[in-house]
């Protein structure tokens, strides 16, 4: 065994870049792979892949950081002219699959740096090698790289290569690779502000210190007037994350902390934050605590999001956000095994030096199994998409000319920016921008596009989202006179195809109705009755529940089943007349053969193939029912 070790290393000290060229290729195929399956199979719903998308699109024609995805010129939201730079790659290839891939590139290759980084410190190719390979492995770097796309994968390569040439002492170089990563997003800033502390405590020069302190400051104070200035708002919309004890600007938010330290002290201390940094750190088994210096790239990120209203949690760790930490977590991993190749003292170094093979074989073992566990990459691969539902969206899409301006629930806003103006459906609905930070009329579109199953979640947002309180009964009739100068043209299980009604050229077609209650009238039931005919499920109720419930209808084919909004999110049951009844009507496909009604409460989640999925807690409200005995 030792000798086949042996062998081994001999191997990858010979031919460590090889190596490590190949493990960088495979990473990119297979996460590219992955995020093209998820973008093909209309698994991307959070939105960002299509807010730069779309903007790209608009920048490279002209109409610089354009956007409608998001209702405003994304300079509102970030300041990111690193997009210029960008440009040049996207101009080939001008659609979604080419960020989803030059991501995947960009992620794989950030290998490299870490690969020299730690070859001038540890100076040993092997365990250069193995730090490299962890970064690959990593599964925070899977989720950050099959969760939309966004540009901080870019600026984690930049950062490496900043703290290459700061270990190098080439000042210039430094410099050039410290303003690229500035120039990918404004918080960046906060990161880099760490290499002043470094400076520090290396005793650079005065060049150093200065440079690292005062470029970062002036550029976030700047890009914030520059957000805030484009901002319909007037102010940075971000700050809505931290401003849960109150106050809207930095020094309003700073205050409400200081008079509420009871509040704010436990929120710093609540268990989850405690469990999902020990959640991050295993992949790396805890080894960069050994030397907690270098974490310092991490440690104003890692307040950014502790600050936060929800603190560290499920989806602070599965998703981007995780990229933010992995500069200050991977170098100082690779000063940690310096530490311990020299065999330097630390807390339980007698037993791990004692019984090193045992240990190196326990260190493999636990980054092969978190980085197959933690993953999402095992569940998008294995991911099995319900072939009908698929090709329907495609059918569906494939209606809508490329030039048409339309309004598109979240499945399909990714394939749909690569135009001038698309909407998002939740923002039409809700009738405001993020956070409702400010209203939005709906303009006339061509085409509203509605995956009623992932417009599910848009509804339970409705019914949760405290900033939707102050308007959230009214949303449903407001969508539904917005619905009034469209036809719906196509309809098909959970999809449908509206056109605006000065170019439809189709009958419209009917989801519900209401008629007066026969004289006598005395059921109690809320389904009253149910007729399938052709295809089409007609549903019977009537008002019978004083609360305001929210309701489901679940659909079972062969071999999947749906959820999509009982009253498709525009007639709830608190404005059904007590004295009619209310008729819905479903367009079916041949292969589902049964129903069911619940009412539900719920919040939204990150699922494990990281898309938004509503996370729901369901009651019968009616038994399933088998379509046959309905008609």
């Amino acid at each position: 065994m030792s000798h086949f070790s042996s062998k081994i290393s001999n191997f990858a000290n010979k031919h460590s870049a090889l190596v490590l060229g190949i493990a960088t290729v495979l990473y990119v195929l297979l996460m590219a792979f992955l995020s093209l399956k998820k973008y093909y199979n209309f698994s991307y719903n959070a939105y960002d892949l299509a807010i730069f998308n779309q903007v790209f699109f608009n920048t490279l024609h002209g109409d610089w950081f354009a956007g409608t995805v998001n209702f405003n010129i994304y300079l509102a939201d970030h300041f990111t002219p690193i997009i210029f730079l960008l440009l040049p790659f996207y101009w080939f290839w001008q659609t979604p699959e080419t960020l989803l891939i030059l991501q995947s590139v960009i992620l794989g290759l950030s290998a490299w740096p870490i690969y020299l980084i730690s070859r001038n410190i540890v100076k040993n190719k092997v365990v250069s090698l193995i730090v490299a390979l962890m970064w690959l492995l990593n599964p925070f770097v899977h989720s950050a790289n099959v969760f939309e796309f966004h540009l901080l994968p870019i600026a984690v390569f930049f950062i490496f290569w900043v703290f290459y040439f700061y270990q190098q002492r080439s000042f210039k170089l430094f410099v050039l690779f410290f303003i690229l990563a500035l120039l990918v997003r404004e918080d960046i800033s906060l990161i880099l502000l760490a290499f002043t502390w470094l400076a520090i405590l290396h005793k650079r020069s005065l060049k150093w210190k200065l440079f690292s302190l005062l470029l970062p400051v002036v550029y976030f104070l700047s890009a914030l007037k520059i957000i805030s200035y484009f901002s319909i708002a007037g102010s940075y919309k971000f700050f809505a994350y931290y401003g849960w004890l109150g106050g809207e600007s930095i020094l309003g938010i700073i205050i409400s902390w200081l008079t509420h330290p009871i509040q704010f002290i436990w929120h710093l201390i609540n268990i989850n934050n405690f469990l999902s940094i020990a959640v991050i750190m295993l992949p790396v088994l805890f080894l960069p605590f050994l030397k907690s210096r270098y974490l310092s790239l991490a440690f104003l990120p890692f307040l950014q999001i502790l600050l936060s209203g929800s603190g560290f949690n499920f989806m602070a760790y599965s998703t981007h956000y995780t990229l933010l930490f992995m500069p200050g977590i991977f170098i100082a991993l690779i000063f940690a095994f310096k530490r311990v190749l020299l065999q330097e003292r630390f807390s339980g170094s007698k037993h791990i030096y004692k019984n090193f093979g045992f240990v190196t074989l326990i260190f493999v073992v636990t980054i092969v199994y978190f980085s197959i566990f933690l993953s999402p990459a095992k569940d998008i691969l294995f991911k099995k998409y319900p072939r009908e539902l698929v090709q329907a969206k495609q059918e569906f899409f494939a209606q809508i000319p490329p030039e048409a301006s339309l309004v598109a629930e979240s499945t399909f806003i990714a394939p749909a920016s690569t135009r001038q103006e698309v909407y998002t459906l939740a923002g039409s609905y809700f009738g405001c921008g993020q956070f409702c930070g400010f209203e939005f009329e709906l303009p006339p579109v061509d085409y509203i596009l509605v995956d009623n199953s992932q417009f599910l979640a848009t509804i339970v947002e409705k019914n949760i989202a405290s900033f939707l309180e102050y308007k959230r009964d009214d949303i449903p009739n407001n969508w539904q006179q917005v619905l009034n100068d469209y036809s719906l043209i196509k309809a098909w299980n959970n999809l449908l195809l509206w056109q605006n009604k000065q170019h439809a050229t189709q009958d419209n077609i009917e989801l519900y109705r209401t008629d007066e209650k026969p004289i006598g009238f005395a059921e109690d039931d809320f389904l009253i009755g149910a007729n399938f005919t052709d295809g089409v499920l007609e549903l019977t109720l009537q008002k019978n529940h004083t609360e305001d419930n929210s309701y489901l209808v679940r659909f079972y084919g062969r071999n999947y089943d749906f959820d999509m909004p009982l009253d498709y999110g525009v007639f709830s049951e608190k404005d059904w007349p007590e004295n009619e009844l209310v008729h819905f009507y479903y367009y079916l496909s041949s292969d589902i053969n049964s129903y069911q009604i619940f009412s539900y409460q719920g919040i939204n989640a990150i699922s494990l193939i990281k898309d938004v999925v509503p996370k729901l807690e369901l009651t019968e409200e009616t038994e399933l029912r088998d379509l046959s005995s309905d008609k």
